[in-house]
């Protein structure tokens, strides 16, 4: 939102700060669960990731039966037992149930989190991956108290409009995603150890159902090239925008990076951090790198303030002077926080 204001009233705005913000809208977008599952490889194992595969694959089998999925739903504490012959129900427990945890997870990662989860996935003492995965999913504040696996239940929620209603701000984002990004972050990449569990077909429905059958494919993808067209995706970014993005932030391959950087939109990219941590504080930063590219975000609006080109990191030891922000001052600093569809 900040880079595209910046583009879009640079009357108004002097200069801008961009911190994990996707840029290019994507009906389709498999990278997201890519990233995730490279940061729990990264900041994990090897196997954590497989014993996520195994876990998966079995609960799949077992889903195929009415025994097996009365199983899996005691094991995960769903709120009412899975009907594994309704493929929406099914999409419905592993989206809200499965990778909404562990996007959840690792878009807001701090220290040493990802790892002490792989612990849990990893436990030899436990043989069974199913119950692995079932120990720390139910063990989540997201899965809490229940994990909703009915799809006619989820329609319901999102259909009150009522200002008060629990999923009153998740029907606005679900709207913004049908009618202009998509970003649906669907399981269709075989670089990901969740199956084929969470298709597009499970949002292009969704979107109908929440809204009405207006709703349908050709709507979304006239908004997403829409979108790209007013606001130029990832082919230019407006000048005077200092660009952050993290490492292991799921969002980062809808977002800038160095081969669209210019310089006067300078780019950082940070290793192994995950969603807006360089809009945090300075002198709290889990990573050498990432103080220094707090560092040097302050430094480059600055520079744009006082009509200077931006200079590129120094060292992660700079020391510099915090902006003084004014309310003659055109500055604006957003962060996307949004970790998945709802």
């Amino acid at each position: 939102m900040v880079t595209w204001m910046r583009l879009a009233y640079p009357h108004l705005v002097t200069a801008a700060f961009s911190d994990s913000g996707p840029l290019h809208a994507q009906e389709d977008f498999p990278e997201y669960l890519e990233v995730i599952t490279e940061a729990l490889r990264t900041q994990g194992s090897e196997e954590c990731v497989t014993s996520i595969a195994e876990a998966v694959e079995k609960m799949v089998q077992q889903l195929a039966t009415e025994s097996g999925a009365n199983t899996i739903s005691e094991m995960f504490n769903t709120c009412s037992p899975i009907n594994g012959s309704n493929p929406l129900d099914v999409a419905t427990f592993f989206w809200f149930g499965i990778t909404e945890t562990f996007a959840s997870l690792v878009q807001y990662a701090t220290p040493g989190v990802i790892p002490a989860a792989c612990n849990v996935l990893t436990n030899a003492n436990v043989t069974d991956p199913v119950r692995r995965l079932a120990n720390w999913i139910t063990a989540q504040s997201m899965t809490q108290p229940c994990i909703e696996s009915r799809y006619s239940e989820q329609v319901a929620a999102h259909t009150n409009t009522s200002y008060d209603s629990h999923q009153a701000v998740m029907r606005l984002w679900t709207y913004q995603t049908c009618v202009e990004y998509g970003w649906y972050q669907t399981t269709s990449s075989s670089r990901q150890p969740f199956l084929s569990t969470v298709p597009l077909q499970y949002f292009h429905q969704m979107c109908k159902d929440f809204f009405s059958t207006y709703f349908d494919e050709n709507l979304l993808q006239s908004g997403i090239q829409r979108t790209n067209l007013l606001f130029g995706g990832l082919s230019q970014l407006p000048d005077y925008v200092v660009s952050v993005a993290g490492g292991h932030d799921p969002w980062s391959p809808m977002g800038p990076n160095a081969t669209n950087a210019t310089p006067l939109a300078p780019v950082y990219l940070v290793p192994r951090v995950s969603h807006c941590r360089a809009i945090r504080p300075t002198g709290e930063s889990e990573t050498e790198e990432l103080e220094a590219t707090k560092q040097a975000v302050l430094r480059n609006m600055q520079e744009f303030l006082d009509g200077r080109p931006p200079s590129p990191i120094e060292s992660s030891a700079a020391t510099l002077t915090p902006i003084a922000f004014t309310l003659a001052t055109a500055i604006i600093v957003l962060c996307n926080s949004r970790f998945a569809l709802l």
